[in-house]
């Protein structure tokens, strides 16, 4: 069956049907084209018999005169070193796609430079490719480089206009474990969190085990894993934990298994919970060492928040110092419910004397109180380590005092005036003073054969004095042997 038309018919002819009525339709890919002639040749039994008045018909599909339309749709998925790009094809005739790459930025790489080389810090990138396929994997990429990518279609008659995206390649995400709480009530549960550094598309299910520390068989319950839903970053898991008899702590550890090819382990794989029997304070106090004057922060600290507040007393005891005229009375602070930390603090003061001094600071017991305002002795909240903290209190005095007797010996009945010497004025804004109007300074007077205190006496020092002093008074004895007495400071 020869079929003519007026005009040559291109060679590139896309598509050809000739419908012989009702029984039979002749397709291009069984035909020749010679000049202006489409020709289907075959024997008798190719061709229907065809009935008079037949209704013949032929449909023709001629090639493109135009370049395509640009691809819609472009969506880069970045992957492990890698990316894969997707794309609609244009309804147009297509005989190809151009797939280009850079992660050069586009001030030095322009959108529309032609590609070169095999660098994309570079230059574009072309991707070795062939056929119509609308999608495209580009490998050997840098992880955490971001990328340029264009696309274009391709046919005979030229290049459609490109469409851009950009992508940055990842390598697996992290995934990474946590307890809370941790420590753990005895008898309450413990939640396990499995942490991913970015989302995924799909859920992951991450293996865990659990194995025991110095836990013992019935301490606590299992985990086996751990699910993180699509496109979330953290799954939870839980474990039971058990009442027992014994007064000890105890832990046990939960680890990730082994991973999907999808994960790495990140920098917490493993975490150790402990099974605590009870909160327990502990006490820090800063500085240890405090220049006179200067005050000390005390800080009581919890193992875990309790559901009310809870009270912390405490004991000072005096070492070298003395207490009241060497530093403040303190005794408690509060750590509010909810928290795990309570702070409080008092001050030293200044003396006469030049020696340093030590107290210590040490946690007597705790109680509680409820928002009505009833309370008590706090029973299972012991008492940690460390539970004191020895305080030096450093003297910064620069004025020096002596004391001098009047006389170096006086009969018996008589006084003799003791006298503090300052080696200049009292200051009022530092030393013994420190802005209080006066102060009390003690001398000790003392049998210097036996070392027995005969008497302690209080001297009032004001501001701007140089030389206070007191009278101190003998008695008449009938032994006949001479007395001495030493005094001193305190």
């Amino acid at each position: 069956i020869d079929v003519t038309f007026d005009k040559a018919l291109p060679q590139s002819l896309r598509a050809a049907t000739l419908n012989l009525g009702s029984n039979r339709a002749l397709t291009l890919s069984s035909a020749s084209i010679s000049g202006a002639t489409l020709t289907w040749s075959g024997g008798a039994q190719d061709f229907p018999r065809l009935t008079l008045n037949a209704a013949l018909s032929l449909s023709l599909v001629l090639p493109s005169t135009s370049p395509p339309a640009a691809p819609t749709g472009l969506t880069v998925t970045p992957g492990d070193t890698s990316m894969s790009v997707s794309w609609t094809a244009p309804t147009d005739t297509v005989t190809g796609y151009d797939v280009h790459y850079t992660s050069a930025a586009a001030g030095a790489v322009g959108n529309n430079v032609a590609a070169s080389g095999s660098n994309p810090a570079a230059a574009w990138v072309a991707v070795t490719r062939s056929g119509t396929t609308a999608s495209q994997t580009i490998s050997s990429l840098s992880n955490g480089t971001a990328y340029r990518v264009r696309v274009r279609a391709v046919n005979t008659i030229g290049n459609s206009a490109w469409v851009f995206g950009t992508g940055t390649p990842q390598g697996p995400p992290t995934v990474s474990l946590s307890a809370f709480p941790n420590p753990v009530r005895e008898g309450s549960p413990v939640t396990v969190t499995a942490r991913l550094s970015r989302a995924l598309s799909n859920a992951v299910t991450i293996p865990v085990s659990v194995t025991p520390g110095t836990a013992e068989s019935g301490d606590h319950g299992s985990l086996t894993s751990i699910t993180v839903a699509a496109g979330a970053t953290t799954g939870t898991g839980t474990i039971s934990t058990t009442e027992d008899a014994d007064e000890e702590d105890e832990t046990f550890t939960v680890a990730l298994g082994t991973l999907p090819s999808s994960l790495t382990a990140g920098s917490r794989s493993s975490v150790q919970v402990t099974i605590s029997e009870g909160p327990t304070v502990s006490l820090s106090v800063s500085p240890t060492r405090v220049t006179e004057g200067e005050s000390v922060t005390v800080t009581a600290t919890l193992t875990e928040a309790l559901s009310e507040d809870l009270t912390v007393y405490f004991d000072q005891s005096r070492g070298t110092s003395e207490p009241v005229d060497d530093y403040e009375l303190f005794s408690s602070l509060t750590i509010p419910a909810g928290r795990t930390i309570g702070r409080s603090g008092f001050a030293t003061k200044h003396d006469v004397d030049p020696d340093d001094e030590t107290f210590t600071v040490s946690v007597s017991h705790t109680s509680y109180v409820w928002q009505d305002g009833e309370g008590g002795p706090r029973t299972d909240v012991s008492v940690g380590s460390p539970s004191s903290v020895e305080v030096t209190i450093v003297d910064d005095d620069t004025t020096e005092v002596t004391l001098e007797a009047e006389h170096a010996s006086v009969a018996e009945g008589e006084s003799n005036y003791i006298t503090l010497r300052f080696s200049e004025p009292v200051p009022l804004n530092r030393g013994i003073l420190n802005g209080d109007p006066k102060v009390t300074v003690w001398v000790r007077v003392t049998d210097t054969g036996t070392g027995a205190l005969l008497a302690r006496v209080p001297v009032v020092v004001k501001g701007n004095m140089t030389e206070p002093g007191f009278h101190a008074a003998n008695d008449v004895d009938e032994d006949g042997d001479d007395e001495s007495v030493t005094v001193t400071l305190e």
